[in-house]
């Protein structure tokens, strides 16, 4: 009989799950610590393949922990092609942050952010991740009643990170 290997409880499958409510349209790859053998963050990934609103669907979340979003391009030919654009809202201000480049959205602690939008899909899916730095995925709902309309400032344009190549 094969003896097993010392480590193989450290590979763990990819899981596609239902996630928290309000937070995507679909299911997608979804871990948390408990999954991971206790590694101190959660994470997903999915695919865009039509325009949707996300992160969460309706109003704005806010963390207790730190996160990164990253949107990725799929097109093989040309990874700095997105293939679409996207918004997402951050801060009570609703700031507003278009972008169609791969880009990685920086999200501090405590941020209030929301929605994101995938207003195009021109060519092939959007790849999308999200990164939080704690065992469990948490979110607060942040009022609607401390939303103002939209704001176009750059107050946290820093927080926005094009992907870059250097190819």
């Amino acid at each position: 009989m094969a003896k097993p290997k010392e480590w193989a409880h450290l590979i763990k499958p990819l899981v596609v799950k239902d996630c928290p409510p309000g937070l995507y349209q679909q299911p997608r790859i979804w871990a948390e610590g408990k999954d991971w053998e206790g590694f101190n963050g959660n994470f997903s990934y999915g695919f865009f393949t039509e325009p949707c609103v996300c992160h969460p669907i309706e109003g704005a979340i806010a963390h207790p922990y730190d996160e990164v979003l990253v949107f990725a391009s799929t097109d093989t030919s040309d990874i700095m092609n997105l293939g679409g654009e996207m918004s997402i809202e951050l801060g009570v201000e609703r700031e507003e942050h278009i972008f169609d480049v791969p880009t990685v959205v920086c999200i501090p602690k405590g941020l209030p952010h929301g929605q994101v939008q995938v207003r195009k899909i021109a060519t092939k899916p959007i790849a999308h991740y999200h990164f939080g730095l704690a065992g469990e995925y948490r979110a607060e709902v942040v009022p609607e009643a401390s939303h103002p309309r939209k704001s176009t400032g750059d107050k946290y344009s820093h927080l926005l990170k094009t992907l870059r190549t250097y190819l």
